[in-house]
């Protein structure tokens, strides 16, 4: 049975290319760039910061339905009498309870709320079809308007890093600080045929392009992360799949990191580290790097994605 890297397109031509939405461009690149790397040591292993399944809500979560600006969004929220709010922002096909573990490792000073973006989760889907950055931007929005947010700290995982880039660009006072998990890397800096073959292999097949994919950069994940992520990425409809990966491609991110004067810092795993990732456009961007994890950093190693967190709050 051939895998997908040996199947062959309409073109007749190997798919080579993997996704650049956590930072990687065409599959040649990130392989050159990986053999020419000394491999880590092991990761050290920390302890789960709650028992259970990876994607089980901690206890004193509260889930609301609230308006949003093309459907319905799906709110978590915990410690509502918290004296600062943190709101976190799921990726690509996910959904909130992927911030499981740093719902429960926040403290009752901490207001922590997570939301589904449309299309995603028990979100609905967008009315319009918008799945642009600006659109999941004014979903995040929507979120801390249901909460009477008048600040709050962002902290997006991939396409929700750069949401959450979008409105903090747009709406700074709002934001008191940004923390971005692996985000996705400014595409708009790859060259516009690499970028045009993998939107035209997603749109051909966005199931099997998007469970390819996502397989690869599951590779260091736990098995229980990994059973979560493709779970959660099947229930999310391909048109959402689509149009995001449509969107995240024509988001100039690192231009919006510009125009975001607050503070800022990232966690990324090791894949995330080429010529359009965030941290390497925008060298202002503080990045902690994490060693023999997946794309799914929160899940894998939610206590030093919290450490980067309460790294940051010490700057504010």
């Amino acid at each position: 049975m051939p895998t997908r890297r040996q199947r062959k397109s309409r073109r007749g031509e190997p798919k080579r290319h993997l996704w650049p939405w956590v930072g990687l461009g065409a599959l040649g690149v990130a392989t050159v760039w990986m053999s020419s790397r000394p491999r880590p040591g092991p990761a050290p292993v920390l302890p789960p910061l709650h028992e259970g399944p990876p994607t089980r809500l901690p206890d004193g979560v509260e889930l609301a339905w609230i308006p949003g600006p093309a459907g319905a969004l799906r709110l978590a929220e915990r410690h509502p009498g918290g004296r600062l709010a943190v709101v976190f922002v799921h990726g690509l096909g996910g959904r909130l309870e992927q911030w499981s573990a740093q719902l429960a490792g926040l403290g009752p000073a901490l207001r922590a709320l997570a939301l589904d973006l449309p299309g995603h989760g028990e979100s609905d889907p967008a009315a319009d079809g918008d799945y642009s950055v600006p659109a999941l931007a004014a979903a995040v929005g929507a979120a801390l308007d249901a909460g009477a947010l008048r600040r709050a700290v962002l902290v997006g995982h991939s396409l929700g890093a750069l949401a959450a880039i979008e409105y903090a660009a747009g709406h700074p006072e709002r934001v008191a600080a940004l923390l971005l998990v692996d985000p996705s890397g400014d595409q708009t800096r790859m060259p516009p045929a690499d970028r045009s073959a993998w939107l035209a292999a997603v749109r051909d097949d966005p199931r099997g392009e998007c469970d390819f994919n996502f397989r690869h950069f599951l590779g260091e994940a736990r098995p229980e992360v990994a059973k979560a992520v493709l779970e959660s990425l099947e229930a999310t409809p391909a048109a959402a799949l689509v149009a995001a990966l449509e969107g995240s491609a024509a988001y100039a991110a690192a231009a919006a990191m510009e125009r975001y004067p607050g503070p800022a810092a990232s966690v990324v795993s090791e894949l995330n580290d080429l010529p359009i990732s965030l941290h390497r456009l925008c060298p202002e961007l503080p990045a902690r790097r994490l060693r023999g994890v997946s794309h799914w950093l929160m899940m894998d190693r939610p206590s030093e994605v919290l450490e980067a967190l309460w790294d940051l709050l010490e700057r504010i």
